[in-house]
């Protein structure tokens, strides 16, 4: 029975963790891992595989309600869209149970120890996720907490990686500290102790976020400015569909004297006998500026490739491939030829060809932007590159207008705060029917509403310094890979007190 209420109590934790991603102030869920953390201590490692895959499953099975139209639509059946969903939660959920594993085999004697162990299983388990062809880090909890920008300042140290590993240090202190106040007479002012560590940690980056915020969040003096334009097509209308209207958009962005326009993604051709792109080159001859927006080229070996290209008034073309192809949606699946993937909505025909190197690209202006194509903009090191190639800005040509799912839809798009804040970078988004709009360097947004037109014109920064993530990128992983041989197999001169289900019996 005992066995069963631990079960219950950790695909609930994982479930009721889910919500923290709803809109407004439900970021505060965030605190609800810490009912895992504590179930999951030194129960060995049989155990911690279980119990991490079940709370891994709860948490991706309740996201996925969210998903289930995208998956629904593509499907043959709701019953193929239901075993799609069942399988992406079980691969992700994977990555949960190695982190129950380490939590379940390895219990440090003090909770300090056992915080920085489970803080770095966590940071580490998160960065494997998003490794490879297939790598998604789609439900990272640092995107609900991009909905209070204060709180994600750290993100210019450590990337996104810290503050996944600051999200797990704090509940595994705040269990430790539940735990130490239920058995407050055996451990002599341990929960006055832990007690003040949380405050101090919460203390520290809250005058952290102040202090870059104030900083980041508008115009620095001396910061190059550019003028530039989003578009927002609103109620589904695409450039193919209604040429005219575009026509008249990009009229009225030249006489706003605009140095770029940023449109979303489309289905436009890089091809000279094209009669719509022969229209997309007249645009760009009338426009006094750069038009960046999202093609289909070929590349290579004549392969299909999803580009960003910057048009400029001397037609001139600079382009970017899109180095990370969304997973399954671009790259084959694995056994291409079974029939099943087809059933669960996957095409082995649609596959792209994937940018060697994510690189700035040049408008008329002179200045460099880093154009992230949809998905793209949920990997931080995809943009990472960009800036080190010198992008002074960061744009997001999207096209999530095929997404049912709103909540979706605004996750995707809360991952720009989230890159505007590791590279302390303007970043302009462009939707078909928003998210649209901009992010300043401090991470909060400004932009049109929701499903309408709208040609929202702002002024961003280019800037040229680095961060210290820019520079060092996953430091915090390496580190966390180097604590977590240590805690699991160096002992720390007896530190460590290693539990194997051996030991147990």
């Amino acid at each position: 029975m005992r066995a069963i209420l631990t079960a219950a109590s950790l695909f609930a934790s994982g479930c009721g963790l889910a919500l923290a991603f709803l809109p407004g102030f439900w970021w505060f869920v965030l605190w609800l891992p810490t009912v895992a953390f504590m179930a999951l201590r030194g129960v060995g490692w049989r155990r911690g595989l279980i119990g991490g895959w079940l709370w891994g499953l709860g948490f991706y099975l309740t996201l996925g309600v969210w998903a289930a139209p995208v998956f629904e639509q593509r499907a043959d059946s709701p019953l193929y869209a239901g075993i799609a969903l069942a399988i992406a939660a079980l691969w992700l959920g994977a990555f949960h149970a190695l982190f129950g594993v380490v939590v379940g085999v390895a219990s440090p004697t003090k909770p300090l120890a056992w915080a920085v162990l489970l803080a770095s299983a966590w940071a580490v388990g998160q960065w494997l996720r998003q490794l490879g062809a297939y790598g998604f880090p789609g439900g990272q909890l640092s995107v609900a907490l991009a909905q209070q920008p204060l709180w994600i300042q750290t993100a210019d140290l450590g990337g996104v990686w810290l503050l996944e590993w600051g999200i797990a240090f704090w509940n595994a202190l705040l269990g430790s500290f539940v735990r130490s106040v239920a058995r407050h007479r055996a451990l002599r002012g341990q929960p006055a102790a832990l007690g003040a560590a949380l405050l101090l940690v919460a203390l520290m980056t809250w005058v952290y976020g102040q202090s870059r915020f104030q900083q980041y969040d508008a115009l620095t003096l001396g910061e190059p400015m550019i003028r530039v334009g989003v578009l927002q097509y609103g109620g589904g209308v695409f450039p193919e569909q209604d040429a005219h209207a575009l026509d008249r958009w990009c009229a009225e962005a030249r006489q706003r004297t605009l140095s770029w326009l940023v449109l979303p993604e489309s289905t436009a051709q890089v091809d000279p006998s094209d009669p719509d792109w022969q229209r997309w080159q007249q645009r760009a001859r009338q426009f006094n500026g750069t038009l960046l927006l999202g093609v289909g080229r070929r590349v290579g070996e004549n392969l299909p490739a999803n580009s960003a290209c910057a048009l400029r008034p001397d037609l001139a073309l600079d382009c970017y491939d899109k180095a990370m192809p969304t997973p399954f949606t671009e790259t084959r699946p694995l056994f291409p030829q079974l029939a099943f993937w087809q059933r669960l909505g996957l095409n082995p025909n649609r596959s792209v060809q994937a940018g060697t190197h994510p690189s700035a690209i040049t408008g008329a202006d002179g200045t460099k932007v880093g154009a992230l194509i949809c998905g793209e903009s949920m990997y931080g090191w995809v943009a990472r590159a960009m800036v080190r190639d010198g992008a002074q800005w960061l744009a997001v040509l999207s096209n999530d207008d095929w997404l049912p799912s709103m909540m979706v839809r605004l996750q995707f798009a809360q991952y720009c705060a989230l890159r505007a804040v590791e590279c302390r970078r303007w970043v302009v988004r462009a939707s078909p029917t928003g998210v649209s709009g901009v992010w300043t360097p401090a991470g909060t947004w400004r932009g049109p509403a929701l499903d309408e037109p709208a040609l929202w014109v702002d002024v961003i920064g280019a800037r040229a310094d680095w961060t210290l993530w820019t520079r060092w990128g996953d430091w915090v992983v390496y580190l966390s890979i180097a604590c977590l041989l240590l805690g699991l197999f160096g002992h720390t001169r007896g530190r460590f007190r290693l539990r194997s289900p051996l030991a147990e019996k």
